[in-house]
């Protein structure tokens, strides 16, 4: 069985407008041959997601509610202190 390449570019708040027009007049030639022979898309989060769900949204490929991974930090089990999260937090593998 062949094996197929991968290759997920996320940019985070970056101007897709700008860079498509910049491309388009050969400011940026790399991105110019990334639109033209990559598949790409323009994902906007939801206003009640937090940073961080797109990122395991992509990931896993589900939706966040069925991840439930919402924001870098997590409350600590039986209390309010706030701790970092940890890749065993969100509930869904890898899709790879």
């Amino acid at each position: 069985m062949r094996q197929t390449r991968l290759l997920v570019l996320g940019y985070e708040s970056m101007d897709i407008e700008l860079v498509r027009r910049w491309a388009e007049a050969g400011y940026l030639p790399t991105f110019r041959r990334l639109f033209g022979s990559s598949a790409w898309t323009h994902y906007v989060d939801p206003s009640e997601h937090l940073t961080g769900t797109i990122w395991a949204s992509i990931n896993s490929g589900l939706h966040a509610l069925q991840h439930d991974f919402f924001f870098f930090r997590r409350f600590c089990e039986g209390s309010y202190r706030m701790r970092l999260a940890r890749a065993e937090d969100m509930k869904a593998d890898p899709f790879w």
